[in-house]
């Protein structure tokens, strides 16, 4: 495993300076609302002249694409001004965020290390404890059997011997600085595709969307048919 230099990453390196007037735009959240709310009555007009737009000839046409065009504009426009007032904290936030990960990323291997190493512990403990609860009713099964053929040669009642009662395994692993426990589950590592039955598979839509657009228009099972889209271009 690679190691880290945590000596560099501990070094003084240089600090952006964040100017008084800069820090107080980054946090002027309703400075930056009265600027988006500044669109709001283009805005409202665009969405009442969209929901009565009846697109049935070329003039139509001609103006519904200049009103998709317009709100594709309008949306560039609130775009640039979102992220002209995100940049400086985005960038704040991405240094920290990746000086912390060093460490943390550390951190997480020790953390996944010990993890397998108590899970190991605990497993083989407890197949220790399924053994032993085998060979326990085992042996209860052969002293019921012993005991039901003696009351049969003796022509009496048989008696019945009691359920073997495990003590319960302690899930939960106290210490000063926290605790941990256990989880069985069941799950699965796939050894041959080719052996999986039908009902455990699903289609690969990526393959089938590439087959489509190479060309293809005949898939058994699959429904390929035309669609129109359309963009807008600011």
């Amino acid at each position: 495993m690679k190691q880290v230099d945590f000596g560099a990453a501990m070094k003084p390196q240089k600090r952006n300076v964040i100017t008084r007037t800069a820090l107080q735009a980054v946090y002027d959240v309703e400075g930056v609302k009265d600027k988006i709310l500044a669109y709001t009555r283009e805005l409202d007009k665009m969405f009442e002249a969209a929901q009565v737009l009846d697109v049935t000839d070329e003039p139509s046409l001609v103006k519904a694409v200049e009103m998709g065009t317009k709100a594709k504009g309008l949306w560039n426009k609130i775009e640039q001004v979102r992220k002209e007032e995100i940049k400086e904290p985005n960038e704040f936030v991405k240094s920290i965020n990746s000086f912390a990960k060093i460490f943390q990323e550390r951190l997480r291997n020790i953390e996944n290390m010990v993890k397998k190493k108590v899970a190991d512990f605990e497993y083989h403990r407890e197949l220790k404890r399924r053994e032993e609860e085998r060979k326990a009713r085992e042996e209860q099964e052969r002293l019921q059997a012993q005991i039901d053929k003696e009351a049969k040669e003796k022509g009496v009642e048989s008696v019945k011997v009691g359920e073997v009662v495990m003590p319960e395994p302690e899930k939960v692993t106290r210490t000063e600085s926290g605790a941990s426990h256990q989880r069985l589950h069941w799950t699965f590592e796939i050894e041959d595709e080719s052996k999986i039955p039908r009902e455990y598979l699903i289609p690969d839509e990526k393959k089938i969307r590439q087959a489509v657009a190479m060309g293809l228009r005949e898939i058994p099972g699959v429904k390929i048919f035309e669609k129109s889209s359309t963009v807008f271009r600011t």
